[in-house]
Order: C-alpha cells, then sequence, then structure tokens
C-alpha cells in the first residue's frame, strides 16, 4: 500500500467501523453510557466523561485531519471526498436501519462525517481556485 492510498483513505470510516463492532460487542450502543474516567478541579467539582464522549472527541480530531486533506486538489484527494461522500452515506443508513447504531453518539458521528462530507465540497474547489491563481 503506497501514501496515495493511504491518503485517498476516508479516516472516519474508522469511527463508523469502531462503533458498529464495539455495540456488537457491548449488545447495543449502551456502552456509550459507561464511564470512561473522570477529571478532578481546582474547584473540586470533577467532570465525568463517558465513553461516548471520549469517543466523539476521537472522531473530531479525524475531522480536523480530514478538513486538512480535503484542502488538496490532487486526483487521489479527490478520490478521498468522494469516499467521504460514501461514508456519509452508509452512516446515515445505518443510522435509520440498524438499531446498533441509535444512539446520540452515532447521530453526532453522522453529523461529524456530513460536516467532512461539506468541506469536502467546498474547500477543495476553493483550494483549486486558489492553485490555478496562483500557477495562471
Amino acid at each position: 500500500m503506497n501514501m496515495k492510498t493511504l491518503t485517498a483513505f476516508p479516516l472516519l470510516i474508522l469511527s463508523v467501523i469502531y462503533f458498529y463492532l464495539r455495540s456488537m460487542w457491548a449488545d447495543g450502543p449502551q456502552w456509550t453510557n459507561d464511564q470512561a474516567f473522570t477529571l478532578s478541579t481546582m474547584t473540586a467539582q470533577p467532570i465525568t466523561l463517558t465513553s461516548g464522549e471520549v469517543f466523539i472527541m476521537l472522531s473530531l480530531i479525524l475531522l480536523f485531519v480530514e478538513i486538512l486533506k480535503s484542502a488538496r486538489t490532487m486526483t487521489y484527494h479527490l478520490a478521498n471526498n468522494m469516499l467521504s461522500i460514501l461514508t456519509l452515506i452508509i452512516a446515515v443508513g445505518l443510522m435509520f436501519s440498524n438499531p446498533l447504531c441509535a444512539s446520540p453518539s452515532f447521530v453526532t458521528l453522522t453529523m461529524i462525517i456530513l460536516i467532512d462530507a461539506m468541506a469536502a465540497a467546498f474547500v477543495t474547489p476553493v483550494a483549486a481556485k486558489r492553485d490555478l491563481d496562483v500557477a495562471g
């Protein structure tokens, strides 16, 4: 596998696969309500994070990387944009048809994927125009 293939791979599909497999293993999406860890603060008011919240935070990191990738205009980056839209279609299909994905965390993940697909649709043409303006 070369670097171009890895660059064209939509990272957020990893979040979808993880959520689905973890929900299968846990017999449903209730694992998102499990306490992941607690942060202590200076005010002595602890902040408790659930597994679903940690999952969303990690997915947001992947979204950041995906948005950085969408600003490129090479052919394999355009393939990444198309695969991001396919990932959105898969996530929406799972959300509405599979009880393992009936969770607020999965709805939030689907919205993250929607933002990625929209960034691919809007950022890439702007970057291409920028590249043409610089070259021409």
